[in-house]
């Protein structure tokens, strides 16, 4: 991810060479003013097929100038990089490529979803999406806290931006790969949030209940040493590592104020459910 390499972050030494670089990135978000953000700027233009953003970013380069090294990666990787975490972090269209821009808002969907994005996702797929001051003020301090990550875990959060990116793109010809990508993008974050060992009372409710009574003329030490043998596999199982994130990472605005216009919003005792179920699409578990 060169994203946050071209920041010079990673260097060992002051870079030798500064790269002033330019690119385009097609969108459906409409800025009143040009947004700043310690990966480079996003400046709007004016385009009758709809808001156009210039890119602009510095490339910083560690290596000394010699025959052999490299003096720039060019504006395509990062332009990719800064799309994926304008789409993810604004809740908008934004990409370098226009064709795409044009599918996922115009069509036409392929006939197995006979629908488009906008008819599954609200907001994101609108034809034009304003940014608001706050707006644009969180996501430049989303930004800077994004480079400013540990080189593992950025390159886990922008392995989990990416799948969920896709998985939003894919909404226009594929549904069922569009949802198996969106509950994927979890999976990158997990190591690094999913570090306290499970409990007991961690384990699936009914599971527990009839191991509990199957065990009940057992000796304590009996208890404890099936419960560690079944814990022990468990740690890792999907269902419960999503759940113990979610519910980490939602507060009550999803639940009130974002549910707002939402048809059947989803309830806070409803989460592990609709968990369960999305991720027996994808992989066999036991959760009941």
């Amino acid at each position: 991810m060169p994203l946050q390499m071209a920041s010079g972050k990673l260097f060992h030494s002051p870079p030798t060479r500064t790269n002033e670089l330019r690119g385009i990135l097609y969108t459906n978000l409409q800025l009143p003013e040009p947004l700043q953000t310690k990966a480079g700027r996003l400046i709007p233009t004016n385009s009758r097929r709809g808001p156009v953003l210039l890119f602009e970013m510095q490339e910083h380069i560690e290596y000394p100038t010699k025959e052999g090294a490299l003096t720039s990666r060019l504006i395509d990787p990062y332009l990719s990089d800064f799309a994926a975490v304008t789409t993810f972090g604004l809740n908008v269209i934004c990409t370098p490529d226009s064709d795409l821009k044009r599918r996922l808002l115009v069509g036409p969907p392929s006939p197995t979803t006979d629908a488009m994005p906008n008819m599954f996702v609200l907001n994101m797929f609108s034809e034009c999406v304003y940014c608001l001051p706050h707006q644009a003020e969180w996501f430049a301090n989303f930004v800077g806290q994004l480079i400013g990550l540990t080189r593992k875990v950025f390159l886990a959060v922008m392995r989990a931006i990416r799948m969920y990116v896709t998985g939003m793109h894919r909404l226009v010809d594929d549904l069922n790969a569009a949802y198996t990508l969106l509950l994927s993008s979890l999976e990158p974050l997990l190591p690094h949030f999913d570090t306290a060992p499970p409990t007991w009372d961690d384990y699936p409710k009914n599971t527990r209940q009839l191991i509990d009574r199957a065990l009940q003329n057992a000796d304590e030490r009996t208890r404890q040493d099936v419960q560690v043998a079944l814990l022990k596999p468990y740690k890792n199982q999907a269902f419960r590592r999503i759940l113990l994130f979610v519910n980490a990472h939602l507060d009550s605005s999803f639940f009130r104020e974002e549910a707002v216009g939402v048809v059947s919003p989803v309830d806070r005792s409803e989460v592990p459910r609709c968990l369960k179920n999305g991720i027996r699409t994808r992989i066999p578990c036991t959760t009941s």
